[in-house]
């Protein structure tokens, strides 16, 4: 019978953490990192992507790259699989966590009800229902998916 351990060894596998540098996001990587796997933390805040790679290269001694970018740019979300390809060979595990949320500093967003905005609305939704949905289907092949 297999380990509980073994099961939860990811040493050799690449995970693809969106928001990695976020509020979840950063333990969700730690946690991937601490089981042995290699992780892109994909965050649109350059400062913290590159500091949460360098973080858990050097906590946990796995191969970790920051890959700044705006999901909210389809071309960009589609963008993402090859260049995980062509860093890693491969993605074994895809953790859609980029979200505007109550700390987002997007205008309108924040704000009483009558300052909101359906621009705002539309920029959030497109983040937090519609990225997950792409980025996952550019990646269902090379996921094992079926599709």
């Amino acid at each position: 019978m297999t380990s509980l351990k073994e099961l939860m060894d990811l040493h050799g596998r690449v995970a693809v953490v969106t928001g990695g540098a976020g509020q979840l996001g950063v333990p969700m990587c730690e946690a991937l990192a601490e089981q042995g796997a290699n992780v892109v933390v994909l965050d649109m805040l350059a400062e913290s992507c590159q500091q949460t790679a360098v973080h858990l290269r050097e906590t946990f001694g796995v191969d970790a790259e920051g890959l700044v970018l705006d999901l909210a740019n389809e071309s960009d979300t589609k963008a993402v699989c090859p260049r995980v390809l062509d860093r890693f060979g491969r993605i074994d595990i895809l953790i859609n966590a980029a979200a505007f949320t109550g700390g987002s500093k997007l205008e309108g967003w924040i704000t009483s009800f009558d300052k909101q905005t359906a621009e705002t609305w539309r920029k959030v939704m497109e983040v937090n229902l519609i990225v997950p949905f792409v980025l996952t289907q550019s990646c269902a092949s090379v996921l094992e998916l079926p599709c």
